[in-house]
């Protein structure tokens, strides 16, 4: 298990003054980065490759009230399972005092830039991977059905949403997702598939489904579906 401790800054807050859930998962991924960079195997060696990973799935459980601002927390995570071009990773956010406040899980692909085809991924996590009898959070769904509400307007991926693999950053795409929960709307669970990239420049179509059990937001581009995001009460 690699771990690293943070302090919840103000711009990390959402309007309740706690910890935002884009927040929470830049620490996640952040965290893992960090593992990669520490164990040889960051961006520039992944470049050298001509390597990336992308996210297939998100699975995140909120146990306890997120933290305030001046809050130290610690997150940690680990990779307990490689095979074929895939990953799977676990995250835990923690307070101060040791107590459990998040859970998360993600599933990710290491592909080949040129051809943008997945690669063996024990190539990129062999250094850092731990085996372990290790899920999903309890309770979250194992496959999502896209929204089935009305479209909304579509909007451009703009540059200021790219990452280093030249798509819509995978957190900002949340974001972008969270902009159609009702005002007020409170979850204690989330869930994300991610099927296609969102490019630069592209017309992105959202489509929201409200539900008893929570909100789902689909995010399209050219009637193909790129990410389903649900928010759970």
């Amino acid at each position: 298990m690699y771990t690293t401790k943070a302090r919840v800054s103000y711009s990390q807050l959402a309007p309740d003054c706690r910890l935002s859930l884009t927040a929470l998962l830049d620490l996640f991924q952040d965290c893992g980065a960090f593992q990669a960079e520490d164990a040889g195997l960051g961006l520039s060696v992944l470049d050298a490759r001509g390597q990336g990973w992308l996210l297939s799935r998100w699975r995140v459980r909120l146990l306890a009230p997120l933290p305030k601002i001046g809050s130290t927390v610690t997150v940690s995570t680990q990779v307990y399972s490689c095979r074929i071009s895939m990953a799977h990773r676990h995250y835990w956010l923690r307070s101060e005092d040791g107590a459990l406040l998040a859970e998360g899980d993600a599933l990710w692909v290491l592909f080949d830039k040129a051809s943008q085809k997945p690669v063996p991924a024990v190539s990129g996590c062999q250094d850092y991977l731990e085996p372990a009898e290790l899920a999903p959070p309890e309770g979250l769904p194992r496959r999502l059905s896209p929204a089935e509400g009305p479209e909304m307007p579509a909007f451009p991926v703009t540059a200021e949403m790219l990452d280093t693999n030249r798509h819509c950053n995978n957190v900002r795409a949340i974001g972008l997702c969270a902009r159609y929960l009702p005002e007020g709307f409170s979850f204690s669970g989330f869930a994300a598939d991610y099927h296609r990239q969102l490019p630069a420049g592209a017309s992105v179509t959202p489509r929201v489904s409200v539900a008893e059990n929570g909100v789902t937001v689909t995010l399209s581009v050219d009637n193909a579906v790129c990410i389903t995001a649900a928010f759970l009460r």
